[in-house]
């Protein structure tokens, strides 16, 4: 990044931000400008969601395509969404448009639920119309029973899920440099060092993705799923929840810490959760590929949960985990204010990088409270009637000592705040 002597930056050198432009076009009196509108961030939010894939997966995955991709569901709207809807919409926490804006300022900055329509809950731009057909036929056009096939798919629909969230979050980045607009210099650097952060989060995140999709499609069509492992838990009540994404197993549900999620050396395999209504009631899956000790501790530290608490707790680590939680009208309305409450409080704020000297976090490291933990009261009483295990059982990984790294999102951070800040303590607004 070129400066001037003492860490002053002429109008014609490249910004301190980064950005690529000359900083008398970018960030020179950067805090005078006029700051984003609500329909500036609705619109960008869907350029990126258009940009974000712009040419069907499978074509990345073995060529051969040239259709464009469509917006497919994650959930299936027939075998799933259309079981918990009320008059065609679901309630779910949809922040991709102006009007959750004004709503996050409303609520003091916490996400609330509203009911989405069918044709647009859980949709994503992943693949054509041929191929969101031609592979998802198993799991879209019969009840899900589920066989292993049928796990296989709903873990690669999950997978390309995620490789199109990880690649809108990196076409959002520059609406987040925008966001800085009208803020004082301080501000600035925080909002570019965010930004920062939010690349490299998306430009890391895709590698061990793609990988693991393609060891998912070769799997579907030599029909060998002997590398697919996944726990099963079956429910006799009819769904409440439909949910499926993918998570990285860093703590299990009594609270032991498993992974380092900012250590290079971690596994970067992801598992995949889905609750999904069967052809009786609702089954819960857990699914991963290979020997993955991690995701077998994890799995194991729920079938210790009593079996009556099974539901609640499982309802919480959905919304601390996923943003994608799609619920029946009847049930969202039916729970008491305290329960809503708790939800869109874990819903909001779970796993955010706080400061370490925020009040959460202190509350967290005294109380040593595991994410996953029972809360004391009931959000869903579905009746438990089974599990089964699928494909061969590796040994349990041993507990990371010393409990989660809590300034692991924030070491990169402030060491990019250091590098800029003598950049910007100098910089002249003239």
């Amino acid at each position: 990044m070129a400066q001037r002597d003492r860490g002053r930056i002429g109008p014609n050198d490249p910004c301190w931000c980064g950005g690529g432009k000359k900083y008398k076009h970018c960030h020179r009196n950067r805090d005078q400008q006029p700051p984003l509108t609500a329909h500036e961030i609705h619109e960008e939010q869907k350029r990126a969601r258009r940009n974000a894939v712009r040419s069907c997966l499978a074509a990345e995955l073995e060529h051969g395509c040239d259709g464009r991709p469509i917006e497919s569901h994650n959930v299936s709207r027939a075998g799933s969404l259309e079981q918990i809807a009320r008059e065609g919409h679901v309630y779910g926490f949809v922040t991709e448009r102006a009007a959750a804006y004004p709503a996050l300022r409303r609520s003091g900055g916490k996400l609330l639920p509203s009911l989405v329509g069918l044709r647009r809950a859980s949709t994503f731009t992943g693949f054509c119309a041929r191929h969101d057909s031609e592979i998802f036929r198993p799991l879209d056009t019969v009840p899900f029973a589920p066989t292993p096939e049928q796990v296989a798919l709903v873990a690669f629909r999950a997978t390309a899920c995620e490789v199109f969230g990880k690649r809108m979050m990196a076409s959002v980045v520059s609406l987040m440099r925008e966001a800085d607009r009208g803020r004082e210099p301080l501000e600035q650097l925080l909002v570019q060092t965010s930004a920062d952060g939010m690349a490299d989060h998306a430009s890391e995140g895709l590698p061990p993705l793609w990988k693991e999709l393609r060891k998912l499609l070769a799997m579907q069509k030599a029909h060998d799923y002997d590398e697919l492992r996944y726990l099963l838990l079956r429910f006799s009540t009819s769904p409440e929840i439909v949910c499926t994404s993918v998570f990285r197993p860093d703590i299990d549900f009594g609270g032991r810490y498993l992974m380092n999620l900012y250590d290079a050396s971690a596994d970067e395999r992801s598992v995949t959760f889905a609750l999904l209504p069967d052809e009786v009631g609702t089954v819960a899956v857990f699914a991963w590929l290979g020997a993955f000790p991690e995701a077998e501790t994890f799995t194991q530290s729920l079938l210790d949960v009593p079996p009556d608490r099974l539901p609640t707790v499982l309802v919480r680590f959905m919304f601390e985990m996923f943003g994608e939680v799609w619920m029946r009208p009847d049930w969202w309305e039916r729970l008491p204010g305290a329960n809503t409450d708790f939800l869109i409080d874990r819903m909001s704020t779970a796993n955010l990088p706080y400061p370490l000297e925020h009040p959460l976090v202190q509350e967290r490291q005294r109380a040593a409270e595991p994410s996953f933990a029972d809360p004391g009261f009931t959000l869903a009483d579905w009746k438990l009637t089974g599990w089964v295990r699928h494909g061969a059982v590796c040994p349990a990984s041993a507990p990371v000592m010393g409990g989660p790294d809590l300034a692991g999102p924030w070491k990169e951070f402030f060491a990019r705040i250091q590098r800029r800040a003598g950049m910007l303590d100098e910089t002249p607004k003239a």
